[in-house]
């Protein structure tokens, strides 16, 4: 399921690049994130909410027992993602 997850946010955010350990991705999203513009801020929190909302949802499904869809764990990322961006960038227009 984390791979599925990471595999459509990554594509949502736009990143290409094909990364095997977790460690790697990591590296090379604050690395490439490193910018304070939107599309490397919205890389960063992509991947960092990522990451959460994945243990979040394996500590869910080993303490209680409640199993969550990839598609919903996409949605609640993406969600979050454009809260974060919004908040940063209030006057943002979509283009």
């Amino acid at each position: 399921m984390g791979n599925q997850v990471w595999g459509h946010i990554k594509q949502w955010l736009g990143i290409s690049q094909a990364m095997s350990t977790l460690k790697a991705t990591a590296k090379w999203i604050f690395k490439e994130a490193r910018g304070m513009g939107l599309q490397a801020r919205a890389k960063s929190i992509g991947f960092v909410c990522t990451v959460y909302y994945i243990w979040e949802a394996r500590n869910e499904r080993i303490h209680e027992g409640i199993t969550k869809q990839a598609k919903d764990i996409i949605r609640r990322i993406q969600i979050q993602v454009y809260r974060v961006i919004y908040n940063l960038y209030p006057n943002i227009t979509e283009t």
